[in-house]
């Protein structure tokens, strides 16, 4: 439990500061993004994965509950659901 606190804690940060303009998201945050991208949590928007250019967007509503869905485990059996 101690671990998804951490993991939610963590992606907080991680939504705050891609929020804040102007900033090289990836310098600023690399390891945590790395451990993110590592643990699947994010998974980038195409082909090239999880870049700063990625992060140093805003997540939408949909991208954040998903992110959560990811955080709680239960992202492959939403994907699953057919109802």
């Amino acid at each position: 439990m101690k671990k998804r606190k951490m993991l939610a804690v963590l992606m907080a940060a991680v939504i705050v500061i891609a929020s804040l303009p102007g900033l090289d998201v990836y310098a600023a945050i690399g390891k945590e993004a790395q451990a993110c991208k590592d643990l699947e949590i994010l998974i980038g928007a195409d082909a090239s994965g999880v870049t700063s250019q990625y992060l140093s967007t805003t997540p939408t509503r949909i991208q954040a509950f998903i992110i959560v869905l990811r955080l709680k485990g239960l992202y492959g059996e939403a994907t699953g659901y057919e109802g």
